[in-house]
């Protein structure tokens, strides 16, 4: 009896936790707070090199974030080959993961061509912005060169464009 007595009140709190817990996964989709899902980054190959795009920029560059891709279509589905805050760091994505690039120097010629180098992890990167458009409220569209260079003797060149919202 003793047994049955016990069991019933457990039974009921495990029906009650279960019922509680569906309700709330059915109205997000996603878990909230310390267990939330976030977006898990996505890698490409690209070109047979070290180079790779990925999907998931950094949330620390949320209040300045520039990010570029090779295409149009890269761009709007959000495969990045480098993204940055145009102030501090950079990532670029190198044998699968990502790394994180200190800005070293900055220069400006005009409003159009903004030069910026950034180096870490053995690596240098040279960001060219030659084209500038105003899309929209702190939106341009953009359009350069990205020259990376590694230690090891690595060294490629992509024409790349981007979206700077500051």
């Amino acid at each position: 009896m003793k047994q049955i007595a016990l069991l019933f009140p457990l039974t009921f709190l495990l029906l009650m936790g279960q019922s509680c817990q569906s309700g709330s996964e059915s109205n997000s989709g996603e878990k909230e707070g310390l267990f939330a899902q976030k977006k898990t980054n996505e890698y490409t190959m690209i070109e047979q090199g070290p180079v790779y795009s990925f999907t998931v920029v950094p949330d620390k560059y949320d209040n300045c974030r520039a990010v570029f891709a090779l295409s149009e279509d890269d761009l709007t589905s959000e495969r990045f080959i480098f993204a940055t805050d145009l102030r501090k760091s950079a990532v670029l994505a190198m044998d699968g993961r990502l790394i994180e690039l200190e800005l070293f120097t900055k220069r400006t010629v005009d409003l159009s061509a903004q030069f910026y180098k950034y180096e870490g992890k053995g690596y240098s990167v040279d960001l060219e912005i030659r084209k500038s458009e105003v899309i929209g409220n702190n939106l341009k569209k953009v359009r350069g060169q990205l020259k990376i260079f590694s230690e090891s003797g690595f060294r490629d060149v992509f024409y790349i464009m981007g979206e700077i919202k500051c």
